[in-house]
């Protein structure tokens, strides 16, 4: 079925380097011989802009074979560019099914047929009268009426006797029709397509020397079957309200890439250009390694976030923190999924834990929570609890335990939203109103005494 389609789209005008001209026949536009394409990849979609040198035919129609398989409706545009000079198809109409066994049969119906199989010895010629859903009538030449049934795995089979896909209507395409314009210039095409996008992860290596190492791994994919010919790549991170796949799936042909890092800021969004991809080929995956930062300083400390007042006056029990790594981030990263990697002394690399990397602004503190800590437990309880003017005072009392051999750095975040400030802290150091930072030494113990100040709820 064709859907017929009136197309006065606006058009974006892209810069981009000329490539080599294709040659080309007028009215039949190959997608894979552009002049230049230019595609921005998001987690989940791709913008696609594209130059061309076909004109249309005598009669104004373009025909474009092989558009894609998902691209975006509302999101079409194709005019011509001469100069200031636009010309806009009159109508657009595309077929963008995939092979469909009933469209295939309903359009024999009428035509000269072949039947075999289904206990038939010689094939039998005849005509195609009716079919639908799966069923259809054949009126034999020997006088017969046959039933075909294509639900019937041992049943009688139907082939053409007549060439009536020529045209190659059973195939995606798309036809501009320009009527009597007379289009000139460059032909410019741009849509959306989900058969585009890239997933990324982190992986975070701490080495036996103490120092680490972050790369940023993209798998860039093309699960349509058009093949982009030395395409300009822009790699869109941040805040765009579309949700990421932080599934790795390579299907097809995988190559192994480098990118150079050349971020561009665009108020939320990071705009990276990604070199060194000459051909995107359809059903293919692409890895390539976005970014490094070598020598990286890992700042590791223990963390416990309590609600003071959501605790009563029994015996303390032992918790256990998270652990927590930090690190200076040497440019802006976008969020992602995080696998931690660590080499002991003998040399064996472990992967010992993941997390999601917030995004982080260049010079600031990439915060990564891994998971809870096993060797650093932390027993808290109250001492006293005072009513005054209209306050709770309450007096706690801490010990932190560290079976490491070597020295740890804890951190206590007090969350209660009634929390007014802590005061008068012994064995630890005050920071701001709620947190109070520990250092316990290796395979001991230090123990910590604070008051609470709360407002009355």
């Amino acid at each position: 079925m064709m859907i017929k389609k009136h197309a006065f789209l606006p058009l974006v005008i892209c810069l981009v380097v000329p490539l080599p001209v294709f040659a080309t026949t007028a009215g039949r536009l190959q997608i894979e011989n552009a002049q230049s394409s230019e595609i921005t990849l998001y987690p989940d979609k791709a913008l696609v802009k594209q130059s061309f040198a076909t004109l249309p035919d005598d009669k104004g129609s373009l025909v474009l074979d092989d558009v894609g398989e998902d691209w975006q409706d509302n999101s079409f545009s194709l005019a011509y560019v001469d100069g200031s000079q636009r010309y806009i198809p009159n109508s657009i109409w595309w077929r963008q099914d995939r092979l469909d066994r009933d469209v295939i049969y309903s359009k024999l119906v009428g035509h000269s047929v072949e039947l075999m199989g289904g206990g038939i010895n010689v094939p039998v010629q005849g005509e195609l009268l009716v079919y639908g859903e799966g069923i259809g009538l054949v009126q034999g030449n020997n006088g017969r009426q046959y039933i075909v049934d294509w639900n019937d795995a041992q049943g009688v089979r139907m082939a053409s006797r007549e060439t009536i896909f020529a045209g190659k209507d059973y195939a995606d395409r798309m036809v501009a029709e320009f009527g009597d314009q007379k289009p000139q210039g460059q032909l410019q095409l741009s849509y959306l397509t989900h058969s585009l996008s890239y997933t990324s992860y982190y992986q975070l290596s701490k080495e036996a020397d103490g120092q680490s190492r972050l790369e940023r791994q993209l798998i860039v994919k093309n699960k349509s079957r058009v093949d982009y010919n030395n395409p300009t790549i822009r790699l869109v991170s941040g805040n765009t309200n579309g949700i990421a796949s932080n599934a790795r799936s390579m299907n097809g042909t995988v190559a192994l890439y480098s990118a150079a890092q050349k971020d561009e800021r665009m108020g939320e969004l990071i705009v990276t250009p990604l070199a060194g991809i000459n051909k995107l080929g359809g059903h293919t995956s692409i890895q390539l390694t976005q970014y490094k930062q070598e020598k990286i300083s890992l700042d590791k400390r223990y963390v416990l976030d309590v609600y003071g007042r959501s605790y009563n006056s029994q015996p303390a029990k032992l918790e256990n923190p998270r652990t927590v790594l930090r690190f200076k981030a040497g440019t802006d990263l976008p969020a992602g999924r995080l696998e931690f990697f660590e080499t002991n002394k003998a040399g064996a690399t472990l992967l010992s834990g993941g997390t999601w990397l917030p995004a982080t602004v260049k010079g600031d503190y990439a915060r990564l929570i891994m998971g809870e800590a096993l060797t650093v437990r932390v027993a808290r309880k109250k001492t006293d609890n005072q009513q005054k003017e209209g306050q709770w005072l309450t007096r706690w009392e801490m010990t932190v335990y560290n079976d490491q051999k070597i020295p740890v750095k804890f951190i206590l975040n007090e969350r209660d939203r009634n929390l007014l400030t802590l005061s008068d802290v012994q064995g630890g150091q005050l920071h701001g109103t709620g947190t109070i930072e520990v250092k316990v030494p290796a395979k001991g113990e230090q123990k910590v005494m604070y008051i609470a100040t709360y407002g009355k709820s």
